[in-house]
């Protein structure tokens, strides 16, 4: 199987989508549904801050991603602390997602002081950058 053991990016919550698909200029749309897995009991609101928080720190890892090429790109060793800055980040980001995403109970307080935390920081990283 080529599943990565933690997932990339959050799940999406029960509802109907559009799927749509574009080949050699022609497209193609299907509705799906995804329900709700019988077996978890966490309520609807709970499940959406989950998704809430996770798409929060899924956003922040491609943003840090892209932080990175940036400066990559301009091999300037002076800024070998902003890279260390934005790996550390963009790790804890990772962390919380998986943490997120691999459990069907709501996120805890704790949780969601440290997703806020780690979102604080990434703002007040991007501050000198911007």
């Amino acid at each position: 199987m080529n599943t990565p053991p933690e997932s990339t990016s959050p799940w999406v919550m029960p509802g109907t989508y559009t799927v749509r698909l574009t080949v050699d200029g022609k497209e193609y749309t299907q509705q799906l549904t995804i329900r709700m897995d019988p077996r978890i009991k966490t309520s609807f609101p709970d499940l959406q801050l989950q998704h809430d928080l996770s798409l929060m720190c899924y956003s922040n890892i491609k943003k840090c991603k892209s932080v990175l090429t940036e400066i990559a790109a301009k091999n300037d060793s002076s800024l070998d602390k902003t890279v260390s800055e934005f790996t550390t980040l963009e790790d804890t980001f990772i962390t919380l997602h998986n943490l997120l995403q691999e459990s069907d109970m709501p996120p805890t307080v704790q949780m969601i002081t440290e997703v806020k935390e780690a979102e604080n920081r990434f703002e007040k990283a991007m501050y000198p950058i911007k």
